[in-house]
Formats: C-alpha cells, sequence, structure tokens
C-alpha cells in the first residue's frame, strides 16, 4: 500500500495495559472495547479474548472479538464472535486503501486458524459498521434508544413521554425511593437475584443469566466504570439495575425486578434516577439499547422508547469463512435433528 508496510498483531487479555493503551490512541472508544469487560466474558466460558491490530504510518485498526473452539465429526474447529454488547472495530482513518490491506491480513490469519464463521455486533454510537469488511454481510437489526443528558432537569423531563412521568411520578407517590449503591458482595448478590427472577419470567435464554464469575470480574475489572442502582420499597430491593460508565454515555447493561417494581413505576424511577447521576457526572447520553427482538411493538422496545425520541441504528455483520465445512455441519445438524428446520442464525450449531 503506497509503499508503506502494515504490521499485524493479535494481543490477548493477559497484557491489559498493552490492550487498554491501544484503546486510548482512538477519539470514539467505549467502555465495551476495554480489556476488562472482555475478561468477564472469558470468565463467562465464552472463549478466549483477542484483538487484531493492524497499523502503519497511515492508521492503527483495533478489532477484539471471542475465539472459541467447536468440534463436529469432522474434528476441531474454530468461530469467532464479538462480546455480548456493542464494539466491532476501531480505526484512525476511513481511507479504503488501508482498510483493505487490514483485513487482507486479518483474513489471512482466520484462513490459518480454522475459523469457520464469524459475527460482530457493531456500536450504534460509533456507528462502525461502516468500517466493516467488503466481504462481511451487513445487516440492520434494530433501533436502540438513547437520552440525550446534556439538557438541563426540565428540559429532559419535558422530553420523555407522558406515560414515563406518570410512572415516576406513582413510583414516588408509593413511596419508592432509589439509590446508587456500592458493589459489594452483599449488594451483589442481591442484583443477582432480581436478575435471575427476572430471567427467569420472562424466558429467557440459557447464555443470558451469566455466570458468578462473570459478574465477579466485572466488579474486579471495571472498578467504577461499573456502577449499580437499587429501587426500594420501605427496606425491600424490588429492582436493580448495572451500568456501565464510557467516556461519554451511560449504559444500561442488566437488569432486574420484581412484580410490585413493575406495579409501582420501578423501573421507571430507576432510570430516571441513573440519568440524573449521568448528566450530573458530565456523560453526555444514556443508551438504554433496543428490545428483546426487532419487533416494532418489542414490549422491552417499548417501555425504553418511552423516555426517549432520540434512536441510534444497530448493524450486526455476518461471514462463513469455510464453506464446505458449514454446509456440512448443517446437513449434520438436519440429520440429528430429523423434521426440524435450521435455526435461523448463522452459527446455529451452536444451539
Amino acid at each position: 500500500m503506497r509503499g508503506v508496510i502494515m504490521t499485524f498483531r493479535w494481543i490477548s487479555t493477559l497484557d491489559p495495559d498493552k490492550w487498554d493503551g491501544l484503546l486510548a490512541r482512538f477519539d470514539n472508544t467505549d467502555i465495551y472495547f476495554t480489556a476488562g469487560y472482555h475478561k468477564a466474558y472469558e470468565a463467562n466460558g465464552d472463549g478466549k479474548a483477542l484483538a487484531f491490530v493492524a497499523e502503519s504510518p497511515e492508521g492503527l485498526l483495533f478489532y477484539p472479538f471471542l475465539l472459541r473452539d467447536f468440534a463436529d465429526d469432522l474434528g476441531n474447529c474454530r468461530d469467532i464472535e464479538t462480546v455480548y454488547g456493542y464494539t466491532g472495530s476501531l480505526c484512525t482513518t476511513a481511507d479504503k486503501l488501508f482498510l483493505e490491506e487490514a483485513w487482507s491480513g486479518f483474513s489471512e490469519w482466520c484462513r490459518t486458524q480454522e475459523i469457520v464463521t464469524e459475527f460482530a455486533r457493531f456500536h450504534p454510537l460509533i456507528e462502525n459498521h461502516k468500517l466493516a469488511p467488503s466481504a462481511m454481510v451487513l445487516m440492520h437489526d434494530r433501533e436502540t434508544v438513547v437520552v440525550q443528558l446534556i439538557a438541563d432537569d426540565a428540559t429532559r423531563w419535558s422530553a420523555h413521554t407522558t406515560v414515563h412521568r406518570n410512572m415516576v411520578r406513582k413510583a414516588q407517590r408509593n413511596g419508592l425511593t432509589c439509590a446508587r449503591e456500592s458493589l459489594t458482595t452483599q449488594n451483589l448478590s442481591v442484583f443477582r437475584s432480581l436478575y435471575a427472577t427476572t430471567m427467569e419470567r420472562v424466558g429467557s435464554s440459557e447464555y443470558h443469566r451469566f455466570s458468578e464469575d462473570y459478574f465477579n470480574t466485572l466488579v474486579s475489572y471495571l472498578g467504577d466504570s461499573l456502577q449499580l442502582f437499587v429501587v426500594y420499597r420501605e427496606e425491600r430491593q424490588i429492582a436493580a439495575a448495572l451500568f456501565l460508565v464510557g467516556s461519554e454515555t451511560l449504559h444500561y447493561h442488566l437488569s432486574g425486578n420484581d412484580v410490585e417494581a413493575r406495579r409501582f413505576g420501578g423501573n421507571n424511577l430507576l432510570l430516571h434516577t441513573a440519568a440524573a447521576w449521568g448528566h450530573e457526572i458530565g456523560l453526555k447520553t444514556l443508551h438504554l439499547g433496543g428490545g428483546n427482538s426487532s419487533l416494532p411493538d418489542d414490549p422491552l422496545f417499548t417501555f425504553k422508547a418511552s423516555l426517549s425520541k432520540h434512536r441510534s441504528q444497530f448493524y450486526i455483520g455476518k461471514r462463513v469463512w469455510a464453506e464446505e465445512r458449514y454446509a456440512h455441519m448443517r446437513n449434520l445438524w438436519l440429520k440429528n435433528h430429523p423434521g426440524a428446520d435450521v435455526p435461523n442464525r448463522l452459527q446455529f450449531y451452536r444451539s
């Protein structure tokens, strides 16, 4: 490329200072990209976290992902998936020639590593799906909800729907309070209990229930970038949520609640309180994410949409690296599940 040699590196979370030191060179990074956040998914058993780094005097590209081993009747192979949340790649330049050569280096590595498939979740606020390689199939997955925090309290309050404002008032009339709490062992245990109960109630997949090691690793490595808010009715904890603190954005990460919280507006009070705190510390946005599905009437999305009219667009990317092996895996799945349709997901073999 224009006579300049590009170097390629792969770094792991075993060297978090190097990992996060590279992130410091980008203007638009976020907490999802950090070594600490990736360590939590390693602790959860999701694979080995690696970051592909391509660099020349003209730019720097950083792409973190989870490398996962699995096997079928033909033997061992691997796939790639980005962590739960929003990552994708970061790049200091949008130069097409730089990106082509960077992704060419990544492609060479994937072919030597027996990678079968790659699934990427991009960051809707950074819009880095635009950096994806041309061979990756991009798909718009869903809208996410963004609350603007830079306005004053009165302006932010008036921007909410009437439904949300009424639910906050209802919570306050019924004596509910919300506080930011330290992540002690006891408080984390209460959160995990509320979260587990909620996941059971909504019929969430086993994956989204997360392990104890996952939560402990988040607490250990994220420090003040992980915040817990708890809603009380009298002295009983009825709702709680974990938030991730980025450089400009507060991210609504995981939450749990009981029947009383839903009945009396506890979830509305929780997000109202978290937004006020985010504003106080100078953050620009509260990112609520999307719904449990891409349907426009998804109940979770409808609830989040009551807080703001601002939207961002969430994209995913898919790529099959080994077409013949992938076709074989599909045929094997059909053979082992007679009469059933192959799940409509790239990495169906993990279902």
